[in-house]
């Protein structure tokens, strides 16, 4: 049942909401899937934060199209499975969502909260990629030693980011020993980021597409990032790296 009603001893409209019979028989398929908000009863409810209940109607009516876009969202992942992302539409996603977090901070950059610390990345130690290294003439192993021992002293994401890109690149060998930490260290400091950008678009995307999501999340939040120190600095200078970047990105 949906509609408007108060709880016992509050003045605030709640509103009702209830997942569809055929997607509530497959909740555990959709959390399978990477559905993360899935409620845990098939009717719950949510407060509109109005005590009037004219402006609780129009408010909650909003609620209702955002939840029946979800539902039809969960509808196509059953039938469809996640989705992949272009090149543009990934960096317009991240995007969009730096944008937001910019223009909501740009006013009083000081009380923006600061980038998630840096995650050390692991170490990597065992008989494979000791073998690997052996395999190496010794100049490939001296420019590897150098691009490694900056990797691991590099003090901001920026760098950081960059240096891991250009090591999988200009290494191959050692790409697949670094790729899945290097993923992992960007799923750790920006996928509640990508999560909430996602969310914004009803979009659920395939591992693959995740990553490179994170990974423009992490280039354009941290040009953000440099940009709200410029303004605790009293200098108010566009992005750059948001202003060349597409602003349409998708929707499920």
């Amino acid at each position: 049942m949906r509609g408007l009603f108060k709880r016992k001893g509050s003045d605030i409209w709640q509103g009702r909401f209830r997942i569809p019979e055929n997607l509530w028989r497959e909740r555990k398929r959709l959390v399978a899937l990477g559905v993360k908000d899935a409620p845990k009863t098939q009717e719950h409810a949510r407060s509109t934060g109005k005590l009037d209940q004219s402006e609780a109607r129009e408010a909650f009516q909003a609620m209702l199209g955002a939840w029946d876009a979800k539902m039809a969202a969960w509808g196509r992942l059953l039938e469809e499975g996640p989705q992949g992302l272009s090149q543009k539409q990934q960096t317009a996603l991240a995007a969009d969502y730096a944008r937001a977090f910019l223009a909501k901070h740009e006013d009083n950059p000081s009380d923006a909260p600061p980038p998630r610390p840096l995650r050390e990345p692991p170490e990597v130690n065992n008989g494979a990629w000791k073998a690997a290294v052996k395999a190496m003439s010794p100049a490939v192993q001296k420019r590897l030693a150098a691009d490694l021992k900056a990797f691991l002293s590099a003090s901001d994401e920026e760098r950081r980011l960059r240096l891991g890109i250009r090591i999988i690149k200009d290494h191959p060998a050692f790409a697949a020993f670094l790729a899945p930490d290097f993923a992992s260290m960007l799923e750790a400091e920006h996928g509640a980021e990508t999560d909430a950008a996602l969310a914004s678009r009803g979009l659920h995307i395939d591992s693959e597409t995740r990553g490179l999501v994170n990974f423009e999340m992490a280039r354009l939040m941290g040009a953000v990032h440099r940009g709200l120190e410029e303004m605790r600095g009293h200098e108010w200078n566009p992005v750059r790296e948001l202003e060349v970047a597409p602003h349409v990105c998708c929707h499920a």
